[in-house]
This record gives structure tokens, sequence and C-alpha cells, in this order.
């Protein structure tokens, strides 16, 4: 069917497959951020940087101690603790459904290997797995050592 002026081609957001599991991996990682980064604000979550930067002993343990305090308080805030533990939940299931969508294609390139085919797709299959689990563990790890490395922006309640 040619295009024509009064019905032209339908557009669409994406122009490829790979585009738009880039554009859902970005969401992926933005919700993690968005979510700890609001959760932390809302709990007044010191960075650790904060918290280790007295040169006194009992300057840091004070400090140490309303980090844990406010630790609790991320844990005792059902908008926070529910979506960040349903997030991590499918970070850790997400492996096992990418190795299961791409298992047809993974097979097909390790029987291409000429050394032992059936070993080079076990091989592949387990660093498709680790490559996954990184991927979708990845955030979840960086939004917190982002948050502790640099807070979320806000001066210290005390200071």
């Amino acid at each position: 069917m040619q295009p024509n002026a009064i019905e032209p081609e339908p557009t669409y957001p994406f122009r490829s497959r790979g585009a738009a599991l880039v554009a859902g991996y970005l969401l992926w990682v933005s919700l993690f951020f968005v979510v700890e980064g609001a959760g932390r604000k809302h709990c007044h979550v010191p960075s650790r940087t904060w918290v280790e930067t007295p040169a006194d002993a009992h300057e840091r343990h004070l400090r140490g101690f309303r980090y844990d305090k406010s630790e609790e308080c991320l844990g005792a805030t059902a908008w926070y603790a529910y979506p960040m533990g349903l997030m991590f939940l499918v970070s850790l299931l997400a492996p096992f459904v990418i190795v299961g969508l791409f298992a047809k294609r993974i097979l097909h390139a390790g029987l291409r290997f000429p050394i032992a085919g059936i070993k080079a797709a076990a091989v592949l299959y387990g660093l498709a797995f680790c490559l996954a689990l990184a991927l979708s563990m990845g955030p979840y790890e960086a939004a917190q050592w982002f948050y502790d490395r640099y807070g979320v922006g806000g001066a210290a309640l005390d200071e």
C-alpha cells in the first residue's frame, strides 16, 4: 500500500525494538532513583560521607545512630518499602525471563561455535543470565550508592 497525502504512514515512537528496550531500561533505572531519592528525602537520610566526616568518635557515633534511625524510617514507610521490595523481586526474576525469551537465539549462537557446541551454549546461557542479573540489579545498588555518597541535596538537619 502506497502512502498518500490523505492517509500518511503511521508514526511510531520507536524505530526499532532495541530503542524500545533501551528506553524501557532507562525508565527502570530512573524509577529506582526516583523512589530511593524520594524516600531518603522524606525520612531525612543523611549521606554516608556526612556520617563519616567528623574526627570525633562520639560525633561519628551520634551521626551513625541518626543514619540508622532514618534507615528504619525507610523500612516503616509503606510507599517506599513496598515499591522497593517489588522492584527488587522483579530484578531477581528478570534474568530468568530474559534468558527464557532469548533462549532460542542463545542456543543457536552456542551451536555455531566450532568447539563443543552444547558446552558453548551452556556457557552463553550462563553469561546471558549474569549480564541480565547485573543489568537488573545494578540500578538498585547504584541508587543506594549514589545517595549514600552524595545525599539528596538537602542540608543536614543540625547544620
